[in-house]
């Protein structure tokens, strides 16, 4: 009987210990917040944690922890647990209606992907990667979008991956100057401005934008050539 309790005893050490340091398994919260873009090795990383006061979320209160828990997404492992402080002394955030809570686990390079858990409210938030890489490929989704607003030019298979149209606004090839003043349209004054990008959510083109747009890329590509790659899949890449 006595080793039979001695080996009861086992079995319960190891269950605790298999529960608390292998696996954490919760529903995800949009209440901890991490940068969805992920952080680079080196750079700070932070959490942040919010309790909705004012505002359309005012009715998901959340309250977390102590502290969180950094754990890798691979295998559960805990990595580092992840004390709070409250952010302006709990006052709440005029912009976003929130009390918050902050905490740093800058001391964490190693590259892998990561989740932040609230062991105190059995949640989770999603996954997040650490990496010297972590932008390239919003990077390159970015440079990708200048493509599909192309304005006057066919949207295509391969480079449009599905998300095809024809070549719009084809009559702006020749386009007439309009001035009310003038009784509209003046004769004489056509001009080519076919081209160009469509604004963010419409047909509209704006040189005021565009011309801040060109330098911005010429710009970033001054400074950081190695960054931009040729693998945008658009016609005049290769």
């Amino acid at each position: 009987m006595k080793i039979l309790k001695n080996k009861n005893f086992i079995f319960l050490l190891m269950f605790v210990f298999l529960s608390a340091a292998v696996s954490f398994s919760a529903p995800v919260t949009d209440m901890i917040l991490v940068d969805q873009l992920g952080y680079r090795t080196n750079s700070d990383k932070w959490v942040m944690v919010k309790d909705p006061r004012t505002g359309f979320d005012a009715a998901l209160s959340y309250t977390p922890g102590a502290s969180l828990e950094l754990r890798s997404t691979s295998d559960d492992s805990l990595v580092m647990t992840i004390p709070l402080t409250s952010w302006n002394s709990g006052a709440e955030h005029a912009d976003s209606g929130d009390v918050v809570w902050q905490g740093e686990f800058s001391s964490i390079t190693a590259p892998g992907t990561y989740y932040i858990a609230d062991p105190a409210n059995t949640v989770q938030s999603y996954d997040f990667e650490i990496g010297d890489d972590v932008y390239n490929g919003v990077l390159e989704a970015s440079m990708k979008s200048y493509y599909y607003q192309r304005s006057s030019f066919p949207i295509e298979n391969p480079y449009a991956e599905g998300w095809t149209h024809a070549a719009s606004h084809l009559q702006q090839t020749s386009s007439l100057l309009y001035d009310a003043s003038l009784g509209g349209q003046q004769a004489g004054t056509e001009r080519d401005i076919s081209g160009g990008w469509y604004d963010a959510g419409d047909y509209r083109k704006y040189t005021a934008w565009m011309g801040p747009v060109i330098w911005d890329l010429a710009y970033a590509y001054e400074f950081f050539p190695g960054n931009f790659s040729d693998s945008t899949n658009i016609p005049e890449s290769g």
